[in-house]
Formats: C-alpha cells, structure tokens, sequence
C-alpha cells in the first residue's frame, strides 16, 4: 500500500460507468464523510487502481477526499490483464459492499456471469491451441443457466431474475435507472417489454404477410373465382388464409312454416334439397369430409370460421381437433328479431359460429368478444330472386362478415368462401382487399353471386 497525491489519480470511463449506474444515497455519502473527517481514510480499505492509476474500486471515497481537500490517500496498485479484469474487480465490489436491489444485483452479477464465461471460454480456446475459430464448447462442469446461479446467490426466484435479465437486455436507459431506483419494479416493467415486443412481432408478422400474399398472381377476373362445383371437386393453385364456411345443418323441415310478425310474409324452415341427409351419420361422416379437404386447402398459417347448428357443435369441434385444427373458441351470433315460432317454445335466436386454427394465423381481433348481435338480413342487403323470394334463408350479414375478415386477414392474403350462398363472404373480401375464391354448388346462385359482385 502507498500514500499516493490525490491529483495523480485518473478515472476510467468504462469502470466509471458502473459506478455512476449504481450512486450512493445522500444518507450513505454524508456517513463516509463524517467517518473520514473523524478517523481519516482507514488502511485497511485503500483506493484500488490500475497500473496507470485509474480508480477500480473507491470512486465515492476519492470524491469525498477532493471534497475534504485532502493531499492523499492510502492506494493499492494492481496490475490487471485487461478491462474485464478489472470490471470484475469492480463489479463485485459494488455487490459485496452495497445496499442494491434485487434489479441492480442481478444486473451486475449477470454482467459479471457473462465475463466469466467470456473468459472461460478464452482459456478453453487457448487449452485446445488458440487455433479455433466460433465459439468454444466448454466442459459440463462449467454450463448452467446464469440465472439459476444469480437467484441462489441472491435469494430470489430464477423467474425474477430471469424477467430481469430479459429486462436488462431489451429496456431502455432510463427504465434502467427507474429500476435502479425502485420507481419501477422487474414486474411491471417486464410486462411492458413484452407487450411491447409482441406488438412489434404482430407489426412485422402482419407486413410480411401483406407481401407474402401481394406477390401471387391473381386474375382479375370475377368468373375466375366463382365455382360452380361440389367442394371435394375444389382444387385450387393456392393455399387460403381464412376459410368461413356455412355448410348444410341438416336441420331442414318439410311442410313447415315459420310465422314472421304481422304483416310480414311467411317463411319456411325447409331450407332445401341440400340441407336434408339419411340420417346424422351421413351428415357427420360428410361434414368430416369437407372438413378434411378445407384443412388441405388452408395455408399453414391460417383460420377457419364454421357455422354450424348447436345440436351438432361439439360433434364438429371434435372432428376438427382430430384432423389438425386447433380449436379457438365459439362465437355466438345473437339475432335482435328472431322469426316468431308457433311452437311453444323459446325463440331461436342465436347462431354458432366455432373459430380454429392451422398453425399460427393473423388475429387482429384483441379485446373482440365471442358474441355479435345484430339482426337478420333484412332490406335491402336481402337477395331476392325474380320472385321476390329470398335466395338463401342463411344469408349472413354484411356487418359479421367483415368482424370476421377484419380479424383473421390482412390485405391481400386469400380467403375461401366455402358454401357461398349469396356470396357475402365474397363480396366483403373484395371491398376489403382481400383475394377470394367462391365455391357454390348451386347453379342458381352462383348467377346471382356474379351479378352482385360485378355491380360492386
């Protein structure tokens, strides 16, 4: 130890700013002073600097000494290979000596975890000859997660630690220094990194989808992308981002009438030839089918929307999870004038509609419930044949259509209008951007599917 002038020692910026990312409180600055002024600097604890005479451990120390004016102060002078020799120096002198928080202790250790193995691997490089290039895998005995070690050594949970090192690697400057001061804690903070990345995920995964989908090549042509087929005969060049599909229900009823309100016209529930099966079996055994072949259909990113009847939903929930959908949720259509039934009985006003996934699609639907309320097609959005009667009994409104598209697509990318009907899904697509194809086994209606998307 030496008596060294005080104007002879230096500071080093890289050692310097760990000191200034962990200062002193005013309580804990005054006690030093006080404790200098009355027995002077104690011998036991000298100034440690490098050979060049810059300060590793003792900044606040030297601070208080120029303050107190003092000519000079006991220093050690050690030689250090390099600077992460003395960041270690220096690093653990603020852990062993500092009242820090959790925050500021798994910020330096994890720092000083990372030195190690950096020179860990330096001395397995220099072992194995110095001739290696990339990185070194080092002995069993010297892996382990940092953060395993640093919650040990501290007493905390690895989870803690591990949301701090994630913080430390992703949060800015000065949510740092609010962590280092306790106006944040690792928590809340981690919260919002997250947050904050999976928004930028969804930004990216959301533009890169939009070029993916603009660089296909699509004939602008309508009658290209209404088929006229049964689906399983449905073959198309490209993979679909999101299917809706509103199949049969078997739920048909001959010779019956369901009586609107007073003053409206009759309407049956025999919704035609299409929607009548032997039984539930070749219901369910077709559905299968046509499940199978959408699955084949989507792209490996994608959604499926399937309307269905609530006296078969779990049937096609668990159809769907055997052949590879995975199952979201169930959303429920509620209708505000449901058609007045003779029956006694409650009016059936709600409609099923189950949401699934192929691997993992766009969702643009954040805070969205599983329930939309609207009426039934009236009006003007009704299409009617040269009867006057209504085309399709099950004709969706436009309104659903677009919460469905707006949340499981972004421009550009395809959707399938499976089971078309009066081709809503179409039509909304197209005013959206989005690429479509209609396929519709009814000759009748894809007629007039045509006609309302060339008057678009």
């Amino acid at each position: 130890m030496i008596y060294l002038n005080i104007s002879k020692i230096k500071i080093n910026l890289k050692i310097n700013d760990i000191f200034k990312k962990y200062p002193l409180k005013d309580v804990e600055i005054d006690g030093i002073k006080k404790s200098i002024k009355k027995y002077g600097f104690k011998s036991e604890n000298p100034i440690v600097l490098n050979q060049n005479y810059e300060i590793v451990k003792g900044h606040h120390r030297v601070q208080i000494a120029k303050e107190l004016k003092m000519v000079k102060v006991p220093c050690i002078i050690k030689q250090y290979k390099d600077i992460n020799d003395m960041k270690i120096d220096a690093i653990r002198d603020n852990i062993d000596r500092r009242n820090i928080n959790t925050y500021s202790q798994v910020e330096l250790r994890s720092e000083l975890g990372i030195i190690e193995e950096m020179r860990k691997e330096a001395n397995e490089r220099k072992r194995l000859g110095g001739k290696l290039k990339g990185r070194v895998n080092l002995p069993k005995a010297s892996k382990g997660r940092i953060s395993e070690k640093i919650a040990e050594q501290i007493g905390s949970s690895d989870k803690t630690v591990r949301n701090a090192i994630e913080v430390i690697k992703k949060a800015d400057e000065e949510t740092k220094e609010k962590l280092r001061s306790d106006e944040e804690s690792i928590h809340s903070v981690y919260k919002e990194v997250k947050y904050l990345e999976r928004k930028q995920e969804r930004a990216e995964k959301i533009q890169d989808a939009i070029k993916e989908a603009g660089r296909v090549k699509v004939s602008p042509k309508i009658d290209k992308h209404i088929h006229n087929c049964d689906l399983i005969d449905f073959k198309p060049k490209y993979k679909y981002h999101l299917v809706i599909a509103d199949p049969p229900w078997n739920v048909s009823e001959s010779n019956s009438i369901i009586m609107e309100r007073k003053g409206t016209t009759n309407i049956t529930r025999d919704f035609g030839k299409w929607d009548y099966f032997k039984n539930d079996e070749e219901f369910l055994n077709t559905s299968n089918m046509w499940l199978k072949h959408l699955y084949k259909l989507s792209a490996d990113d994608s959604s499926i929307y399937w309307f269905c009847s609530v006296k078969y939903l779990s049937y096609f929930i668990n159809m769907m999870l055997n052949i590879g959908w995975k199952y979201k949720n169930t959303i429920v259509w509620h209708k505000t004038n449901p058609v007045f039934d003779v029956s006694t009985n409650y009016l059936d006003s709600l409609e099923f509609i189950i949401y699934a996934t192929k691997g993992s699609p766009i969702f643009n639907g954040k805070g969205e419930h599983n329930f939309y309320e609207s009426s039934i097609v009236m009006g003007n959005e009704r299409i009617k044949d040269k009867n006057d009667d209504a085309l399709n009994l099950a004709q969706k409104p436009i309104n659903l259509v677009e919460k469905i598209i707006n949340c499981s697509t972004v421009k550009h990318q395809f959707v399938l209008d499976a089971f078309s009907g009066t081709g809503s899904v179409s039509v909304v697509s197209g005013k959206m951007k989005r690429n479509w194809d209609a396929v519709e086994l009814n000759k009748k209606s894809c007629k007039y599917i045509r006609q309302r998307l060339i008057s678009m």
